[in-house]
């Protein structure tokens, strides 16, 4: 008795709800999607009476190779590691690192020398947070 209650109640509430679709919900999907297909694979499945895509342009022929630049001569670089504190931030420990390695560049190309930050990166060791850095002069 309690099924049959059951499922009249769950006919009747069905009843209640509709779900409707645009009108050529299904058939404009399946048209794009045919569309999408013959795009990519060409018009082998196209019906007989359709048009067939204008013709392509005769290729033009292509234009010289043009010599490729030189790949640029890699620069000499000082890689440094700081092993930062619990207590200092992300910031902090990058830039430890970097006037670090930047100090000794200083000293081995003069205290004015230019330079350039190539690489900041922070990771963990262990339980110790180690920033590392690269620093090249400015050309």
């Amino acid at each position: 008795m309690m099924r049959a209650t059951a499922f009249l109640g769950a006919l009747l509430v069905s009843g209640c709800v509709s779900v409707e679709l645009p009108k050529h919900l299904v058939s404009d999907t399946v048209q794009a999607g045919k569309d999408a297909y013959r795009s990519v694979a060409g018009d082998k499945d196209a019906p007989a009476g359709a048009k067939a895509p204008p013709a392509a342009a005769p290729a033009t022929p292509p234009a010289p190779a043009t010599p490729a630049s030189p790949p640029p001569a890699p620069r000499r670089a000082i890689a440094h590691s700081y092993v930062g504190q619990d207590s200092q931030s992300v910031a902090e420990l990058k830039q430890a690192c970097v006037a670090e390695a930047a100090e000794k560049l200083r000293r081995l190309a003069g205290p004015a020398a230019p330079f350039i930050v190539l690489e900041s990166s922070i990771a963990t060791v262990g339980d110790a947070v180690v920033a590392n850095c690269r620093v090249a002069l400015e050309e």
